[in-house]
């Protein structure tokens, strides 16, 4: 299989996928994922090296997944359910508009492969960047804060400078054997993974910290002094 593209940047394959889901038959959250997998990628006319199953790299659920939380802060995202999944995506193109939408999927994996590199992996268990916790907390990362979004006035375009790039880049995810355990972990360690990201952004830094947009994200993330 060819590393020299992100096979999940393909603008065709995310148009086949949403076009699928539109028309996706009742029941699916019954079938266990690799079923799931395997049914969109024969509706969708996908060999196995277009769109990934379990060995391979990224999975359909993942990058529906991904979307979803990436596009939190506009259109509700944050399921694990496949047909809700489909119904988000949806959404999230008709309100950030489908060139935006496909844009900032593919600054994404585009930040993933600058930060740790993609293209030259051969098996998504060798990279714990590339686990489902670790995408899925860092999607929503970057959805939570207005920094990532300033590009455009009604936030629908992501948008990375290249000072935030350097810190996101420095995160140990491939050298700190707590994180990467994390990184493959449920429950509370999804939260922990993301404050550990959300404090490294934010580390050595008077100003410029990161800018959430929720009210009890704020309280959260005030600098603590001392009484």
């Amino acid at each position: 299989m060819k590393r020299d593209r992100l096979p999940v940047s393909s603008e065709h394959l995310l148009d086949q996928i949403v076009s699928y889901g539109r028309r996706a038959p009742e029941g699916l959250e019954a079938l266990p994922v690799h079923a799931l997998i395997r049914m969109v990628r024969n509706a969708v006319r996908m060999t196995q090296s277009q769109l990934a199953a379990r060995a391979d790299l990224i999975t359909a659920l993942s990058l529906l997944k991904v979307a979803g939380r990436l596009h939190s802060h506009k259109v509700a995202g944050k399921t694990s359910k496949w047909d809700d999944l489909y119904g988000n995506v949806d959404r999230a193109v008709a309100t950030f508009g489908a060139s935006n939408f496909r844009a900032n999927i593919k600054t994404f994996y585009e930040l993933i492969d600058e930060c740790w590199g993609i293209r030259n992996i051969l098996h998504k268990n060798s990279a714990a960047y590339l686990r489902g916790t670790f995408l899925d907390m860092l999607a929503q990362l970057l959805s939570d804060h207005v920094d990532f979004w300033r590009a455009d006035a009604q936030q629908r375009r992501l948008m990375i400078d290249v000072d935030l790039r350097r810190k996101i880049a420095s995160f140990p995810i491939r050298t700190d054997k707590a994180i990467i355990t994390l990184a493959a972990s449920a429950g509370k360690a999804r939260e922990h993974l993301y404050l550990l990201m959300r404090d490294h952004i934010n580390s050595g830094k008077r100003t410029r910290r990161l800018t959430p947009r929720d009210c009890a994200l704020i309280a959260a993330e005030e600098p603590k002094t001392a009484a």
